[in-house]
C-alpha cells in the first residue's frame, strides 16, 4: 500500500475532545444512514484486505461513556465484572505505563491528518500490538485517509482491537459487549451471550475483511458489513449496576 496523506500523531489530548463525543445512540443512528458506511467497509477492505495487522486495527464508532473530568483521560485495565475477566475503560488523570488505542481523526486539509488519542491501555497485549501497528504507517495513514474522504470522522475513528486481552470465549458466548457503569463512570468490555440482552444492541467497533489481490482483480471481495467487516464489540444501552473487582494481572498476559 502506498501512504496516502501526510499524517501527525498527538500523544495525548485534553479532556475537552472526549467530552464532545456524541452518545452511542446518537452516532450510531447516524451512521447507519450515511451512504459512506458501506463504501468505508468495502474499500476498506480492498485497500488494507492484505495487511499484516489487518486483524488488529480497524474502525469505530465515536461516542462517550461519561463526562471526563479536566485533565483526565480514558485509561483501560484487565479486570473482573460479574465474577468474569474483563477489560475496563475508567478516567484517570495519569497515563504512566500506557499507549493510546483510539483515535479521532481531524483533516487540516485533503492531505494533511491528525490522530488525536481518545483511550489508552495498561495491557502488555495492546502494548504489543501498538508497537506491531506503529510499524506499519501505511496501513494506518490508509484508513485514516479514508475516513477523511467519506467525511465520516465526526462519526469513525481509528482503533486497535484488544480482544486478544480476554480468554477464550465459551461456546455460546457469541458476542463481545460493552457497557457502562455510571456510577464509577467505567466502560466493561467482556465476552457474553447474545440471548443475555433484553435492551438495544449496537454495533461499535469492526475491522475489515482479508482479501487476495485476485480477489481484488476479480472484484470477489464482499458487498456488505456483516461480510465486509468484523464486529468486534456491541454496546448495550443501560447501565448493568454490578460491582467491579480488581484482577491482579499475572504473567499470563504478558
Amino acid at each position: 500500500m502506498k501512504p496516502t496523506a501526510e499524517l501527525a500523531i498527538v500523544p495525548w489530548t485534553d479532556s475537552r475532545i472526549y467530552n464532545e463525543l456524541g452518545n452511542v445512540e446518537s452516532v450510531s443512528d447516524r451512521f447507519s444512514r450515511s451512504a459512506a458506511r458501506d463504501e468505508l467497509f468495502r474499500i476498506g477492505t480492498q485497500e488494507i484486505g492484505a495487511s499484516r495487522v489487518r486483524p488488529y486495527v480497524g474502525v469505530c464508532l465515536l461516542h462517550r461513556h461519561c463526562d471526563l473530568p479536566t485533565s483526565c483521560h480514558m485509561v483501560e485495565r484487565e479486570g473482573m465484572f460479574d465474577g468474569r475477566q474483563a477489560l475496563l475503560t475508567h478516567p484517570k488523570n495519569r497515563l504512566e505505563n500506557s499507549v493510546p488505542v483510539t483515535w479521532k481523526i481531524v483533516a487540516a486539509s485533503a492531505n494533511r491528518l491528525t490522530l488525536l488519542p481518545l483511550e489508552f491501555s495498561t495491557t502488555a497485549y495492546a502494548k504489543k500490538l501498538f508497537a506491531r501497528v506503529m510499524d506499519e504507517m501505511s496501513t494506518i495513514r490508509t484508513i485514516a485517509a479514508l475516513v477523511s474522504r467519506l467525511q465520516l470522522t465526526e462519526l469513525i475513528g481509528l482503533t486497535i482491537s484488544r480482544t486478544g486481552c480476554l480468554p477464550t470465549p465459551r461456546h455460546d458466548q457469541t458476542i463481545l459487549v460493552e457497557s457502562t457503569d455510571v456510577e464509577t463512570s467505567t466502560n466493561i468490555v467482556r465476552w457474553d451471550r447474545e440471548d443475555a440482552f433484553t435492551g438495544r444492541l449496537l454495533e461499535t467497533s469492526w475491522t475489515f475483511g482479508s482479501v487476495t489481490d485476485e480477489d481484488i482483480r476479480q472484484q470477489q471481495y464482499p458487498k456488505r458489513c456483516p461480510l465486509t467487516c468484523h464486529m468486534l464489540q456491541q454496546c448495550v444501552v443501560y447501565s448493568p449496576g454490578h460491582a467491579i473487582e480488581e484482577k491482579h494481572v499475572s504473567g499470563h498476559w504478558a
